[in-house]
């Protein structure tokens, strides 16, 4: 099982805890891909994406295949007790609560396992 909790943090809106059934062991993620904040049809981009701790620094952000009684199996990814934070990938900005080309959020349930990308080997 994996709990998912976000504490009230100015990276995004709180999430009580939630509790998923996993079908494998989490593992680093390095970036996602979904379609733009805001946009409903939008074409899929892909973010950058870090965990975040209440206390405004960045930390791994992990990724899971779990069961989602509306979708089926899906994938969770998930950060820290303040959430996720995404960047356009290829950013040179820093990891900040107060960069212009980031936003934060709790979560993600990803349909496609295609959207997820793990770290390469010796990437940092």
């Amino acid at each position: 099982m994996i709990l998912v909790e976000v504490l009230p943090n100015p990276n995004c809106e709180s999430v009580d805890q939630r509790v998923f059934v996993n079908s494998c062991e989490p593992s680093p993620v390095k970036r996602v891909r979904l379609s733009p904040p805001g946009t409903a049809n939008a074409p899929a981009n892909w973010y950058d994406i870090t965990g975040w701790t209440v206390d405004g620094k960045p930390e791994a952000a992990q990724a899971a295949k779990v069961e989602d009684s509306g979708s089926g199996t899906v994938t969770l990814v998930f950060g820290g007790d303040g959430g996720l934070r995404l960047r356009p990938a290829g950013s040179k900005s820093a990891w900040s609560s107060q960069a212009k080309d980031q936003f934060g959020i709790p979560f993600l349930l990803l349909e496609e396992e295609s959207d997820v990308e793990p770290p390469q080997p010796g990437s940092a």
